[in-house]
């Protein structure tokens, strides 16, 4: 397991109360790539972390009206709408 992940990429949505995240973040893997989920539920928020078999680590505390996510990875927008994993 890792000892420390730098979680600098920011795809939050933090600014605006009752807000939704219309942005998916695909990151285009098949089912070939394993992932791990750890899941800790709160009274009012649940905070989700995705380890991807690739190294990915995708991050979200989702809390009623905002959303942080986190990855240590890059995603840039595609022409379909969604965010898409940059290749390392």
């Amino acid at each position: 397991m890792f000892e420390h992940v730098n979680l600098e990429y920011d795809y939050s949505n933090n600014g605006f109360p009752d807000a939704e995240v219309t942005k998916n973040l695909v990151t285009g893997y098949d089912q070939s790539v394993n992932v791990t989920t750890y899941t800790a539920k709160f009274d009012n928020h649940v905070v989700t972390m995705l380890v991807y078999s690739t190294g990915l680590v995708f991050f979200a505390d989702v809390y009623p009206g905002r959303t942080v996510i986190r990855t240590n990875r890059e995603f840039k927008p595609g022409d379909d709408g969604n965010l898409h994993l940059v290749d390392a």
